[in-house]
């Protein structure tokens, strides 16, 4: 029931249009095969004997549904295997020629021209590649020249992907197997010509795709921060296992970061309040070397030494934190498995904005007083970091509700944090006093 169901919620023929053209996307539909010479299969009746309807139970195996045509050259057969239990489908063609060859013929499949349109705007912000081409070690510059290397090509979205494998060339000559958004493979016509190709159509989820053994898994991509997001979606979907509910589990995993980072978060801290403590003295120093740059220089270096104060140890921290934001900056808005993954009241699609703000507002308020409550050694850097809260705010007002949940979890903790070092703080002064 899988494929039957996916193909009925994904819409296969996307009924608008864009700039590869009106023809391209009214007459490319999916799986449609045409011959390159008349009379053209478009004109020709395909025939079944199979019911209007068929329903796939799991358990009693693939189902075959068989069409044929007639015309002048011969006869085409075209059969879908489709499995009950998986997103994959076989097709294949068998072409039975009137006379012994018929020269300068070949039929084409083409899918195309998208995966489909899900009826509502995306908000979220994600990107899409190119052409890529590997030969199991190496990537390879020419994608489009491999035609009997290529073994599979696809079509996708944001969470869904189309995919055709085969063995064998693609193509007739040296024609592009990709045209626009539309692919297809081309078998000549004989005596008795044969072509078929496995269909994956469903969504880019890892475990599906890894059971393909295709290499399909390569599909969702991380970008170049691929080295530190997959560890996070492989944490992410372990801990959801646990508590069942993506919201909690983007919770658990900003506590999980939190605690792995604490140390460089209290040196972070540490630094500050050092640099706090000396910038009075940098003050008078500037001021008494204003004209000699380079004597200014070797005093203040002499002063952080003297005082142990790093001028990097504040920012440096922070910004080990960075690659983690911006892989989750990668993962959370692509990854199927917050597609409609409710959390709490009017949280429904983690993987879309907050539809109300909510989230990102109490996101802003966090950080503003996070940066109140943070030591600054430098009042116009102290503005600075609140003007950057605001600009965040309204940064995020378009990312995923998941990925602002996880930064206002990681905000509100940095605050206990900022609350707890202060009051620990405060008690060692008086008990010294």
């Amino acid at each position: 029931m899988r494929l039957i169901e996916l193909l009925e919620g994904v819409e296969m023929v996307p009924p608008y249009l864009s700039a590869i053209g009106e023809y391209m996307l009214k007459t490319v539909y999916p799986l449609r095969s045409e011959e390159n010479a008349r009379p053209s299969f478009q004109t020709v009746q395909f025939t079944t004997t199979a019911p209007a309807r068929t329903v796939l139970e799991a358990g009693l195996g693939p189902r075959v549904i068989r069409f044929e045509a007639s015309f002048n050259a011969g006869k085409l057969i075209k059969e879908y295997r489709i499995r009950p239990d998986s997103y994959m489908m076989d097709l294949s063609y068998r072409f039975e020629a009137s006379s012994a060859t018929v020269a300068g013929q070949s039929f084409e499949t083409w899918l195309g021209p998208d995966v489909g349109s899900s009826g509502v705007e995306p908000k979220g912000r994600y990107s899409s590649g190119g052409m890529v081409a590997s030969d199991g070690e190496h990537l390879l510059k020419d994608a489009f020249g491999l035609n009997d290397m290529l073994s599979w090509a696809a079509l996708q979205d944001r969470y869904f992907i189309v995919a055709l494998a085969r063995k064998g060339s693609w193509l007739v000559g040296s024609e592009p197997f990709l045209q626009g958004f539309n692919i297809k493979w081309v078998t000549p016509l004989s005596g008795k010509s044969t072509s078929s190709v496995t269909v994956y159509a469903g969504p880019k989820d890892t475990d599906e795709l890894e059971k393909t053994h295709l290499g399909l898994e390569k599909t969702i991509d991380f970008g170049w921060l691929t080295i530190v997001a997959k560890p996070i979606y492989v944490l992410l979907r372990y801990i959801y296992k646990i508590v069942g509910n993506y919201g909690l589990a983007i919770i658990i995993l900003a506590l999980l970061i939190k605690i792995v980072f604490y140390p460089l978060t209290v040196k972070q801290t540490r630094s500050m309040k050092k640099m706090q403590v000396v910038a009075p003295q940098i003050k008078a120093l500037r001021e008494k070397y204003k004209n000699d740059k380079e004597r200014l220089n070797k005093e203040i270096m002499a002063l952080y030494k003297k005082h142990e104060v790093n001028p990097m140890g504040g920012c440096l921290p922070m910004l080990i934190q960075f690659p983690v934001l911006f892989a989750l900056i990668r993962v959370l808005p692509v990854v199927i498995d917050l597609r409609q993954a409710p959390f709490i009241l009017w949280l429904h699609d983690l993987s879309e904005p907050d539809p109300y703000y909510i989230t990102p507002i109490l996101m802003g308020v966090a950080m503003i007083l996070q940066q109140k409550m943070t030591p600054a050694s430098d009042p116009k850097q102290a503005k600075m970091m609140m003007l950057m809260s605001v600009v965040f705010t309204f940064f995020f007002l378009n990312f995923s509700s998941g990925l602002v949940l996880y930064w206002l979890t990681g905000t509100v903790l940095q605050v206990a944090q900022q609350v707890w070092m202060n009051k620990s703080e405060q008690k060692a002064k008086t008990t010294a006093s």
